[in-house]
């Protein structure tokens, strides 16, 4: 599996919003607007259940793409990408639902260093693999970028963009995390990830990759299907 590097960390509480994790817990309703979002009401349960989103017009705010906290079972292992500033970073494609402006990134990490954790949105196109190319330029293709601290313990970081960038139904874009300091080993952040490493192998998410890279980060690794990074992202129209 290349250069990638985890370290098993324990179960975190919360909801996993994908069908191939854990469900949220039903709710009894009379009609749609008594559901929360990416759910509708069944009214022959009388219960919110989930919907799948990639083929229906979304609401115009809020959530687009999600892979929520990782739980372990059922996922054969949680756990987490290292970043370090020896230039050490992962990176997940996703692909947007509908076209917007990309407003906020929650990324589930844990950065326990005094360094800060950059956070770039870089267009891919038309190319879901894109990183795999020794010629693809990471920097030229970034369309947003923060810097924050983020917390040390593990926890949904918001990373709010500043001039939202706006994407493209169906192209492809890429959340890449780095670590920005001085070059010390012994300093680690942590990006949560699903490790189905054993059994059937389950893809999380189906719309995006993994990638890793090492010091320097000269090249890029594409991880297996079974290994994806938690995040969201969030869209508005645009002005």
């Amino acid at each position: 599996m290349g250069s990638f590097a985890v370290r098993r960390i324990a179960s975190v509480a919360g909801l996993v919003w994908l069908a191939a994790c854990q469900a949220p817990k039903s709710l009894p309703c009379a009609s749609d607007a008594e559901c929360p979002s990416g759910t509708s009401c069944a009214l022959e349960f009388a219960q919110c259940v989930s919907v799948d989103r990639s083929g229906d017009a979304p609401a115009q705010t809020g959530i687009d793409q999600e892979l929520g906290a990782c739980q372990s079972p059922p996922v054969t292992q949680c756990a987490t990408a290292f970043l370090q500033s020896n230039g050490q970073s992962a990176a997940q494609f996703f692909s947007p639902s509908r076209s917007g402006c990309l407003t906020t990134v929650r990324l589930r990490m844990a950065n326990p260093t005094p360094h800060i954790v950059r956070v770039l949105i870089v267009s891919a196109g038309h190319d879901s693999q894109a990183l795999s190319d020794p010629a693809f330029d990471v920097a030229s293709h970034t369309i947003a970028s923060a810097d924050l601290a983020m917390t040390a313990e593990m926890a949904w970081q918001d990373v709010d963009l500043t001039s939202p960038p706006a994407v493209a139904a169906a192209e492809h874009y890429i959340i890449v995390a780095q670590l920005i300091g001085p070059s010390d080993e012994g300093n680690v952040a942590h990006w949560e990830l699903y490790n189905y490493w054993q059994g059937d192998m389950v893809d999380s998410y189906p719309r995006g990759r993994m990638y890793d890279c090492d010091e320097g980060c000269t090249s890029w690794t594409l991880e297996g299907s079974y290994r994806d990074l938690a995040f969201q992202t969030y869209l508005s129209s645009c002005p």
